[in-house]
This record gives structure tokens, sequence and C-alpha cells, in this order.
């Protein structure tokens, strides 16, 4: 394993709803997480998984980003993970069985979140450059979230094997004149069983790189 370490450890507190000051933050071990948690980041901040998870285990796990901060998550590891899509569609460590597909990732991933929230909502701008997103249910929503005038850029990185949609663009509930924004110029957004992008209600969706493949519908 191969990796580099960027501020300052992650460490979850016992409390489930956490702010975390603006720094960079670097994982040196797997972190499952007990409770469901909420992070918000209220100043500039960024995550490099480093070849590590952070597995949710069945809890709701969701990263806020501040209006007029980013975050971005990254990975210094290619560090191979072995994982396969279920009968259900759904990315999973270890191998696969018999009807299972085989399907391994490189580096580290956010996995296991199951939720009727989002993975990442941003209101300020998100950035994935690398690392995975993967296994993840959050039901009537999706795994990330911008809205009114957030941003969230994909860059690069996975995003696959999940139950919702990759990336959904929204305004707030109270019906703000502009939306949110997203963009897909990099990564791989696969296997999610559902669109791998949704406009809602309003916003801006650009679309100039990645590869978009066997999603449950465009």
């Amino acid at each position: 394993r191969t990796g580099c370490k960027h501020g300052e450890k992650l460490k979850l507190p016992d409390s489930g709803v956490i702010n975390l000051d603006g720094n960079n933050y670097y994982l040196d071990e797997d972190l499952i997480i007990s409770r469901p948690t909420t992070i918000t980041f209220e100043k500039d901040a960024s995550l490099c998984l480093n070849g590590f998870k952070i597995d949710a285990d069945g809890h709701k796990l969701q990263i806020n980003v501040a209006k007029g901060y980013e975050f971005r998550i990254f990975d210094c590891s290619n560090a191979l993970r072995e994982g396969h899509l279920d009968a259900n569609g759904l990315w999973q460590e270890g191998k696969a069985e018999q009807d299972e597909v085989d399907m391994p990732i490189y580096g580290g991933a956010i996995i296991g979140v199951v939720s009727t929230m989002p993975l990442i909502q941003s209101y300020g701008t998100f950035y994935l450059e690398s690392g995975n997103l993967v296994g993840n249910t959050n039901s009537a929503t999706a795994i990330m979230r911008t809205q009114e005038q957030g941003i969230i850029v994909i860059n690069g990185g996975m995003i696959m094997g999940n139950a919702a949609s990759a990336i959904k663009v929204d305004t707030d509930t109270s019906g703000q004149t502009n939306g949110g924004i997203g963009e897909i110029n990099g990564g791989i957004i696969s296997n999610n069983k559902s669109s791998y992008a949704t406009i809602q209600n309003k916003g801006t969706l650009t679309v100039t790189g990645g590869e978009l493949t066997d999603n449950q519908s465009t």
C-alpha cells in the first residue's frame, strides 16, 4: 500500500453530529461508523482516503459542504480492494460467489451508507478527484446532491454499484431562483441502480468527459 499524509488524521468523535475545521485530513486506517453521522465542513478542507475505507456499516453518513467553501476527496493510493456486485447489483467487499460479478477497485472507498439522504450535500463546492463511492444505498435521493448554486465537480474516482443516482442537481425546498451546478469531467459512473444524473426542479449539468456506463438509466 502506498499513501501520504496531508495535514491531520481524520478522527470521528463519539457525537453523531460533527463540525470540522478547515484542514487537510487523511486516513491511516479503516473507519467503521457505529451510529448515524453528519459531518459539516464550514471552511475549505480535503480528505485523502489513502487506500483505506470509511464504512458506514448500514448507518446514515452525510458530508455537508457549507456555502462559500470547498471540500475535496482524493486518494494517494492505488491499493487493490477485492469486491463484487451482489445479486441486487450493490457493490460489496470480498470475492464474488456464483452468479455475482467480480469487480475489484483500486484505492480507498466510502461504502455501506443506508440513508434517505445524500452522502454528499453541497451548498459550496465539492470536488471528487479520485477514490471510490461504492456500495451505498441512498433511496429517494442520490449519492451526491447540489442545491442553491452549490457545485459538484467530478474529475476522477469511481461511483459504482450504488442503489441511487450518482448526482442530483436541484433547488432547495423553498424554491430558490437558481439551482445547483454539476460538472462531470472524468471518472467512472457505472452500474448504479438509477440514473447517472438527475436535474430536479432547476439547475445546470455539464458533461465533458468520464465513463458513464451500465447505469439503470441515463
